[in-house]
């Protein structure tokens, strides 16, 4: 799954105007620092993001991400409240945006196909490859999925 900053933005802020909370502002108070953690955890684990890309995305060193992501599991097996409570609040935001995650993504692997296609066509004159991606499109995009 390829996310944006502009979408880790867009849940920060969807974050903040629900709970009063700035999930990346850089600061040490508790409630920051759970928001801050569960939403690392969940996006390692939900979307198998890596931790050093992640550590980017959030412009926070890929060490942070990892020990967040392992407090965050320490805490949820021993059943700490505050993290529970912290998780929780997060299901409902990552739920609502995922159709945008999955659509950013989406467009992220078709221009990757693109340009792949385009990189195998390009011993064709321009007309021809165009003619060969409409042909492909059309083809993908009348083929359902199981």
């Amino acid at each position: 799954m390829k996310l944006s900053k502009d979408l880790i933005e867009l849940i920060a802020k969807t974050y903040q105007r629900e709970y009063g909370v700035n999930p990346l502002k850089k600061t040490r108070r508790q409630e920051v620092i759970l928001a801050r953690h569960s939403l690392t955890s969940i996006l390692l684990n939900r979307f198998k993001i890596k931790h050093a890309p992640l550590s980017e995305l959030l412009e926070i060193d890929r060490a942070t991400v990892y020990h967040a992501s392992k407090v965050v599991e320490q805490q949820l097996r021993i059943g700490a409240p505050m993290y529970i409570t912290a998780v929780e609040r997060w299901i409902p935001i990552i739920d609502s945006l995922s159709k945008k995650i999955e659509s950013t993504d989406k467009t992220a692997r078709r221009s990757s196909i693109e340009e792949l296609i385009l990189m195998y066509l390009s011993g064709y004159s321009v007309d021809e490859s165009k003619a060969i991606l409409r042909r492909i499109y059309k083809e993908v995009s009348t083929t359902k999925t199981e």
